[in-house]
């Protein structure tokens, strides 16, 4: 969420970000790869994590782990552009601390919100899912 590192990856360059667009390089290329490389580096790590757990100790069929891992690199990659271009969106470069990046544009009621969202979601799936089966 806007709590996550990629929901606050443009806003920690602070005095870098004046001189990385001053570069002659393509700032537009530039934002999209820091994107798949900071969502490589943050998403990595729990997804291998969940798809050892399901495969290991929850004894998941191979097939269903596949699709639920799948899932979660999906719905990862999708909340992390809507961070990312939230944190372009709300740029602040001269911050002093944290809770000022993590508290700009009503941060804690849009994480309230995206997990109260998230929670009716999955409940609409699963309920979907279960009748479909």
């Amino acid at each position: 969420g806007s709590t996550t590192f990629i929901g606050v990856a443009m806003s920690l360059e602070k005095e870098n970000y004046h001189f990385i667009r001053t570069l002659p390089i393509s700032f537009k290329k530039f934002i999209i790869q820091k994107f798949w490389v900071l969502a490589a580096v943050q998403f990595s790590l729990p997804t291998l994590l969940y798809f050892a757990l399901a495969l290991g100790f929850m004894k998941v069929k191979l097939i269903l782990t596949v699709f639920f891992t799948v899932g979660i690199i999906i719905s990862a990659l999708l909340t992390g552009q809507i961070y990312y271009w939230r944190d372009q969106r709300l740029l602040m470069l001269n911050w002093q601390n944290s809770n000022q990046l993590f508290g700009r544009g009503a941060g804690q009621w849009l994480i309230a919100g995206s997990i109260i969202g998230t929670m009716f979601l999955g409940a609409i799936i699963l309920v979907v899912s279960i009748i479909l089966a």
